[in-house]
């Protein structure tokens, strides 16, 4: 039948007959249009190995998507490959559980032909049901941090009407973000365009704190913001007598005056340093009338602290909140830790790319 819904895997072969396609559903729901090589780039070319992009197809239209990126994760000092469960959009038509399932269906039986230490994702509370019937364990809730720059400019990309707007100035003394002018003096910050080898050895030095993360050396931050083409990705490096302290990824989201801290890290978790790199987006996104900014990080962390230092507040709800999933344990001999606690993670992990 013309309208049955079938399911397709991209490849090589097929990448470029359905990329625009795959553009279109993510511009209807999200409102993002990705350019066409964009496709290629996240699930074919990443530096640890080819992942895999399931899509539902009814009447000759991409009605659905669900995608496996290869990762590589530092694990108890070791470096593994594992698979990153991320990208699952639904045309608000096809929203009944025969498309989730095919999605998902599809999606294992491809990760089952790859050679992954194990799988992880994000999945927001209201389907985390859907996915433990298919046999995926839920870690827990993942925090999301919220800080405010300018509420006015917040309740403006809400459109807010002016002069109702102009009531952000009075809870932004309360809920706003501290800003120092005072900059440390040991430090210089400055604008970067990639990332070299002293970001190996920066991640070295971090990634022995690390139980469970990505591995974010520069191959892996090269391909992930510098050589993405989806968009425009800024990058911070903090120098200490030219030695690498620090580094900070972040953009701006398009939508409501908002942005994103992608990564955030520093020499010795130094707190200080994260705390400095902060207070400079915040005095940059500040002269480009932007209201918040999000950022996720692990609660004991010291990148959360230096974000709650600066005034930065948990968001979510029982109703509406953020879980990391992992899927069933895998034949090798590297596992994940159970508990979330043992995760370094950051926004960048999976949000969209």
């Amino acid at each position: 039948m013309e309208n049955k819904i079938t399911f397709t895997n991209i490849s090589e072969a097929n990448v470029d007959s359905f990329s625009e396609k795959i553009s279109e559903l993510c511009a209807m729901l999200s409102g993002k249009r990705h350019a066409p090589d964009y496709w290629h780039w996240r699930y074919l070319s990443g530096p640890a190995g080819r992942g895999n992009l399931t899509i539902a197809i009814r009447n000759n239209m991409v009605v659905g998507k669900y995608g496996l990126s290869c990762l590589h994760l530092t694990v108890k000092g070791k470096t593994v490959t594992a698979g990153l469960m991320e990208g699952l959009l639904i045309s608000s038509n096809e929203r009944f559980w025969q498309c989730y399932r095919g999605l998902v269906e599809n999606y294992n039986l491809q990760k089952q032909g790859a050679d992954l230490a194990f799988s992880f994702g994000i999945a927001h509370s209201r389907v985390i049901e859907l996915h433990k019937r298919l046999g995926v364990i839920d870690l827990g809730r993942v925090p999301i941090y919220l800080g405010f720059i300018d509420i006015t400019k917040v309740l403006e990309g809400f459109r807010v009407p002016y002069p109702l707007s102009l009531l952000g100035r009075a809870g932004q003394a309360i809920i706003g973000l501290r800003t120092s002018k005072k900059k440390a003096h040991n430090l210089s910050i400055c604008h970067i365009r990639s990332f070299d080898s002293s970001f190996d050895e920066l991640w070295d030095n971090i990634s022995k704190r690390c139980t469970v993360s990505v591995t974010r050396d520069a191959q892996y931050l090269n391909w992930r913001y510098a050589k993405s083409p989806s968009g425009e990705y800024k990058f911070l490096a903090a120098y200490n007598n030219e030695r690498l302290e620090g580094v900070v990824v972040f953009c701006v989201t398009g939508c409501h005056n908002g942005s994103y801290i992608l990564e955030l890290f520093a020499r010795e978790d130094n707190i200080c340093v994260m705390r400095e790199l902060l207070l400079e987006v915040v005095r940059e996104l500040k002269t480009k009338k932007i209201g918040y900014i999000t950022a996720s990080f692990p609660t004991s962390s010291n990148a959360a602290s230096a974000l709650r230092s600066l005034r930065f507040k948990p968001w979510g709800t029982r109703i509406w909140s953020t879980h990391m999933i992992i899927s069933s344990r895998s034949k090798t001999s590297f596992l994940p830790e159970s508990d979330l606690s043992n995760w370094y993670f950051s926004l960048g992990d999976w949000l969209a790319f």
